[in-house]
């Protein structure tokens, strides 16, 4: 029992990891990141990194309809068409980090499909064509088994969970361009979370319908 207990903690705690029926393995050691800001998360995770351990795989660029949530954080009066965008942070080989961005498109008209499937920033497409530049951001952090999907996509164990961040990114002239989801490996990260006391509130009252009818006439 005192063996398994420990096993347990040491589990808890991220120091190894467990495979049903195979066994028990030493983990590796957790990436320091700061969520803080989504634009700089691919700067981020490269710190201390080879650039070649680092990719980015785009899963699906469509457009689409948003919730009513994503609507009122992008501050739209009602449902209008936006870029959903998906990619795949992948460290080492390993599938990382599922990252998702919603972008209205009466901000952000086009967007670069070969930059992103060559592993382009988005962040900095849209600070050199449009003018955005992220200078607030407002997070939702939370601890949350992943959908099957999610599960599928970042090649997770059985009991694994994931810390899910929402939120939505705001240029300096005070305009919301992006609703993003990141979902992490919750034993596989640490995150430095820094802040100030003023601050805005998103007009969003909720977190938990973030999602984009996609359109039927706009390809994956």
């Amino acid at each position: 029992m005192s063996v398994r207990r420990a096993l347990d903690e040491l589990e808890l705690a991220g120091r190894v990891f467990r495979h049903q029926g195979v066994g028990i393995f030493v983990a590796s050691p957790r990436i320091v990141t700061e969520p803080r800001r989504a634009g700089g998360l691919l700067t981020a995770l490269m710190q201390g990194q080879d650039s070649a351990v680092v990719t980015t795989k785009l899963l699906s660029l469509t457009q689409g309809t948003p919730s009513q949530t994503i609507t009122l954080a992008l501050g739209m009066e009602e449902p209008e068409p936006v870029w959903q965008l998906i990619r795949l942070r992948i460290i080492g080989g390993r599938p990382t980090i599922l990252e998702r961005s919603v972008l209205p498109v009466s901000v952000v008209p086009e967007l670069d499909n070969a930059a992103l499937h060559a592993g382009g920033s988005l962040y900095g497409f849209l600070a050199e064509h449009y003018g955005l530049v992220d200078d607030y951001e407002e997070q939702y952090l939370e601890v949350s088994a992943p959908a099957a999907a999610e599960r599928k996509l970042l090649a997770l164990p059985a009991r694994e969970r994931v810390v899910r961040i929402r939120g939505v990114s705001s240029s300096q002239q005070g305009t919301p361009f992006d609703c993003f989801e990141q979902i992490y490996p919750a034993s596989d990260f640490v995150f430095c979370i820094s802040g100030r006391t003023s601050g805005h509130i998103s007009a969003a009252d909720s977190v938990v319908d973030w999602e984009v009818v996609p359109d039927a006439d706009v390809p994956a």
